[in-house]
């Protein structure tokens, strides 16, 4: 009964471990069956802070000591421990009458003895129990204390015989916590001036290297990085070049470097980016004098921190927003059959650009062009990218446009290839851009990909108008749905004057549709049904579809009120009521009553900036929001001012945006297509932020890299 309504402890601090025994205050208890120890440890469950503690009475008896963890705080663990391990175990009287043999003591100096127990037990592993982490001990000598006096084999075996085993660790963790200046770790930290100036030294020479690749967006890491390689990668045949162009580094660095400090490994690398990329606003600069040497796999961070440090200060902790892209990597894909095969060589280039300077003369002769500066220009085949405005569109056109120069080529292919692969391609392509098929998509994709082009276009230019631009996709999607209800016959007559000028035959629209790819099967559709409510209609609409994720009803009505910002010709487009809407829509930030109060300020405010000439010329809301800080008016209207802020940090992705996004190209390229996320990262924030990079002194990225929370592999400088 007593041993089942026992009290449970309280969970202990970080580095406590129970080692399997649910309760930390187990009860000992002779062989008569009365408990020598139960008042004694069961009331002691609260932890004991430094101020509590009597070192020159801790308890002498095993069975009266609180267990390491219930003292607070490591440091006075480890005095605790300290202490202890001064005093030496609690060894019996030499005149011990029981069975256990008073030279068990002699030899074991870890062993000691309770006589209120009448048990023996460790006190290196009761030292050490709790802090031994994934070790199980044994608690006969811990807790419950051995009494088996005929078995003293049992005293070897709790030692073990392994290097690792429970015992030897915890006697090695007491030697260690009693000559600290013996220890393995502390014999590293001692080193010569000369060792911490070389230290210093090779760490300079990776920070001015990794700057370098991250401004360049160069990779680091090589394919074979061995000893004998003779391409090692950029990273490290950049800082063999340093030495080679520099005694003092040569003698620091390769070689000459211990094996475990060379500061070229690619977690240096990794830390030293991340340093300079994502130093965060109150991050301290701390004196050389209090740096921590760092041994061999440390230094890739530091870049990233002195960058978003930056950022933040900027906006001294003001709102922000991210805008998050998606950007295809460089990994090889296959482009369109027909560039791949009628582009390959400078030798088909060269025939097409000769064959189309052949055609356009004889077309000028018979009078069907006409001559003029800027007519008739020489063209190529162009080839598309994912991240490049327009790039589909001028593919297609490039392709009509040398329609017969491909098809020339192709030809040429077919018959003189270098192997049957090629001849087979050329011969697959030549049948299908003879087909009516393909000229149907093509002067399809082109009428389709022509309005998204013009309304790409003019929603790049930067002084680009919110309504208008609202205004230009309303209309682009009125010529969509145009398209759609009324298109077909111009489309088709585009397509039938296409055939017959390139010798092409065409279709008869209430004919049977004939699956090229299967022949044999009835489609039971006509050509006019295939091509017109198959192929059109559902094109049309997935247009519309994206227009309406886009621009749907929400993000116009929101577009629309932002536009009321707009400080145009005297604040043209203000109005109270649109921006009222517009502030409701964040009930964090404008509570009821803020609402009334940014309703009166607002009359106030359009007063007073159409009242000053300051105020006249501007264009862009974000020179009104500067501008309005110039003048002290974001005091005076501190809602309104609020409100502008949000409205700047809308994720409203503009042409400078994406050429931003376009910098993941440039970075991720198949060189480094197992890259991280979070190295990566790093490396397009130092990319895009090129002329804050080499502003950065080289000794805050020094400091940085040696504050960085270590893995047990830094020593002091």
């Amino acid at each position: 009964m007593p041993g089942f309504l026992k009290r449970k402890l309280p969970q202990s601090g970080d580095n406590e471990n129970n080692h399997g025994d649910t309760d930390t205050s187990r009860i000992r208890s002779d062989g008569d069956g009365t408990a020598s120890n139960i008042n004694c440890t069961v009331q002691r469950t609260s932890r004991i802070s430094q101020n509590e503690v009597n070192f020159d009475e801790l308890p002498y008896d095993p069975a009266d000591r609180r267990r390491i963890s219930y003292y607070i705080g490591d440091k006075l663990q480890n005095d605790i421990r300290r202490k202890y391990l001064t005093r030496g175990p609690c060894k019996p009287p030499p005149s011990l009458s029981r069975q256990c043999q008073y030279e068990w003591f002699t030899k074991y100096d870890w062993l000691e003895y309770s006589e209120k127990m009448d048990k023996c037990f460790c006190l290196y592993c009761y030292l050490f129990r709790d802090c031994n982490k994934g070790q199980g001990g044994n608690d006969a000598f811990v807790i419950d204390g051995w009494d088996g006096w005929n078995k003293s084999d049992r005293l070897r075996d709790h030692v073990g015989s392994k290097c690792n085993s429970f015992h030897i660790t915890t006697v090695k963790r007491c030697d260690n916590l009693l000559k600290p200046g013996q220890s393995i770790v502390d014999s590293m930290y001692k080193q010569s001036d000369i060792t911490k100036e070389h230290h210093l030294l090779r760490l300079k020479t990776s920070i001015k290297v990794v700057r370098y690749l991250l401004h360049q967006g160069l990779a680091f890491r090589g394919h074979d990085e061995s000893v004998d390689s003779t391409n090692k990668g950029n990273f490290r045949e950049l800082v063999q070049l340093l030495a080679d162009e520099n005694d003092q580094v040569k003698k620091a660095v390769g070689n000459n470097a211990p094996k475990n400090n060379k500061m070229i490994a690619p977690e240096i690398q990794r830390d030293i980016v991340n340093c300079f990329a994502e130093v965060r606003k109150g991050c301290h600069i701390f004196t050389m004098s209090s740096l921590s040497v760092y041994n061999d796999k440390l230094i890739f961070t530091c870049f990233l921190h002195i960058i978003v440090k930056s950022i933040v200060e900027e906006i001294d902790g003001d709102v922000f927003c991210l805008l998050v892209d998606e950007s295809a990597d460089a990994s090889g894909k296959e482009q369109m059959a027909v560039l791949r095969v009628a582009g390959a060589s400078c030798k088909r280039k060269d025939m097409i650009r000769e064959s189309q300077q052949e055609r356009v003369r004889k077309a000028i002769g018979t009078g069907q062009l006409t001559s003029g500066t800027g007519l008739n220009q020489e063209q190529s085949l162009q080839r598309a990218g994912d991240t490049r405005w327009s790039s589909h569109y001028r593919t297609l056109k490039s392709l009509s446009n040398l329609f017969p120069e491909v098809i020339e080529v192709l030809q040429y292919v077919e018959k003189e290839g270098p192997n049957d692969a090629k001849r087979r391609q050329a011969r697959g392509l030549l049948d299908y851009l003879k087909d009516f098929d393909f000229v149907f998509h093509l002067h399809l994709m082109l009428l389709i990909l022509g309005h998204a082009n013009s309304l790409s276009l003019s929603l790049q230019r930067k002084d680009k108008d919110i309504l208008e631009a609202m205004l230009e996709v309303k209309l682009t999607k009125q010529k969509f749905q145009q398209i759609r209800d009324d298109g077909w016959d111009s489309l088709l007559q585009t397509i039938y004057s296409f055939c017959e000028d390139h010798g092409i035959p065409k279709l008869d629209m209430n004919e049977e549709y004939i699956d090229r790819h299967r022949p044999r099967k009835r489609t039971n559709r006509t050509n006019y049904q295939h091509y017109r409510y198959d192929c059109l209609n559902p094109i049309i609409d997935l247009q519309f579809t994206e227009f309406s994720d886009r621009f749907n009803e929400v993000n116009s009505q929101l577009l629309t009120h932002i536009a009321a910002f707009n400080p145009k010709n005297s604040f043209e487009a203000f109005k109270s009521e649109s921006l009222m809407e517009l502030a409701k829509s964040y009930p964090d930030d404008f509570n009821s009553t803020q609402l009334k109060d940014l309703g009166r300020e607002l009359n106030f405010y359009i007063d007073n900036v159409r009242a000053d000439e300051r105020f006249a010329d501007l264009n862009y809301i974000s020179e009104l929001a500067r501008l309005m800080v110039g003048t002290k008016k974001h005091l005076a209207f501190p809602l309104v001012y609020r409100l502008l802020k949000l409205v700047l940090v809308l994720p409203i992705a503009t042409a400078s945006v994406e050429r931003c996004f376009s910098a993941v190209k440039i970075v991720k390229t198949i060189l480094r297509n197992r890259i991280g996320d979070g190295f990566m990262n790093d490396c397009i924030v130092c990319f895009v932020e090129l002329e804050f990079l080499y502003t950065i002194p080289i000794e805050d990225v020094i400091v940085l890299f040696h504050k960085m929370e270590d893995r047990n592999r830094r020593g002091k400088l």
